[in-house]
């Protein structure tokens, strides 16, 4: 639909512009569609409801845009509601403190995997790769557990208790 035949509740001409933004080419058209969306947010009341709305609509935006379109909705959001284009700021900070957090936990959990798949397969060298994908899927604690009772194995049969 065009905007002109969007009409409507504020929160609704939003809400159709944020969706519809997922399937806009060309700078010009997102560009637009991120204007609009700035636009109509700034004159939205600060009530409780529309700020929790402002921010499921940011943590949205956040995730489906890509970095240059956000950042280009929180340079339109500055220049027409200063106090909004700071509260977006914030939820994108923590939503990227929280990405990097999950993502250096999993790195960390993907260490610890390769590492106790280096030991298993050093201690038994014939040891079947069906394993590994047994390995990915346990918890870290179980992770730990295997560790710690590998030194004291003594053969593949054992191994196989603690992955099967």
């Amino acid at each position: 639909m065009r905007e002109e035949e969007v009409k409507g509740a504020k929160r609704l001409r939003i809400y159709l512009d944020v969706i519809r933004l997922r399937a806009l080419r060309g700078k010009a058209a997102i560009r637009q569609a991120l204007f609009r969306v700035a636009v109509t947010i700034s004159e939205l009341p600060q009530t409780e409801a529309n700020e929790r709305f402002f921010q499921v609509c940011t943590i949205y935006l956040f995730e489906t845009m890509g970095t240059e379109n956000f950042r280009q909705l929180s340079e339109l959001m500055e220049a027409v509601s200063e106090e909004r284009s700071e509260k977006m700021q914030t939820i994108a900070d923590m939503l990227r403190q929280e990405g990097m957090e999950k993502g250096m936990e999993k790195g960390m959990e993907r260490g610890r995997e390769e590492l106790l798949w280096k030991l298993i397969s050093k201690k038994f060298p014939k040891v079947s790769q069906k394993y590994f994908e047994r390995l990915k899927s346990l918890t870290i604690e179980k992770l730990d557990a295997l560790g710690l009772e590998l030194i004291d194995m003594k053969n593949e049969e054992e191994l196989k208790k603690h992955l099967m």
